[in-house]
Parts: C-alpha cells; structure tokens; sequence
C-alpha cells in the first residue's frame, strides 16, 4: 500500500513539473522575438529564472491542499492558483530589482 502511495506522488510531482514548464514555455511563445521551439532553446537561464520558483510555488500549495483534500483535485487547486502566482511573483520580483539596482 505504502508503494502504490509513493508512485502515486511522484506521478502528481512529474505532472506538476510537466505543467510547470510547458507552461513557462507558452509565456515565452508569447514573446514576438520566439517564433519555433528551437529559439526557447537560446532562452533557457531564463526559463529557469521562471520555471523554478513556479515549480516550488505549485509544489508547496500541493503540499498544503494535500492536508484537506484529495491527491487529484490538491493537483488542479495547486496548479490553477501556483501557476499565475509564481510567473506574477518573479516578473513583479524582476522588476524590483531592475528598478532598485539600473
């Protein structure tokens, strides 16, 4: 029992990881200067300036919808608030700096 729960969580993390980063790739083909997938390639420090603290705002809403609800619907909630809260949260992030530190 104890296994099926560890592969369950590490499906939800992978799914979450998964999303995270297409996700960061659709804000890029936002972008006019990102026409094909091999452009995001040449883009990939800051991709992961936006993908990591994405993933990790995702990851602990997981954690704590996980404590009151279900895996399935914990996975959506953590997905539907963390995606807009950390891409939001590095640009006004990004912003500050450039602004404190032209």
């Amino acid at each position: 029992m104890e296994s099926v729960n560890t592969m369950s969580h590490k499906k939800n993390y992978l799914i979450l990881s998964g999303s995270v980063l297409l996700a960061c790739m659709a804000l890029f083909f936002l972008d006019k200067e990102v026409n094909h997938f091999s452009d995001i390639l040449h883009h990939i420090p800051a991709l992961l300036t936006y993908s990591v603290p994405t993933f990790f705002a995702c990851f602990f809403l997981y954690k704590l919808f996980l404590r009151k609800n279900d895996k399935s619907e914990s996975l959506y909630l953590s997905l539907a608030l963390g995606l807009p809260l950390g891409i939001i949260s590095t640009i006004v992030i990004l912003l500050l700096l450039f602004r404190l530190f032209p």
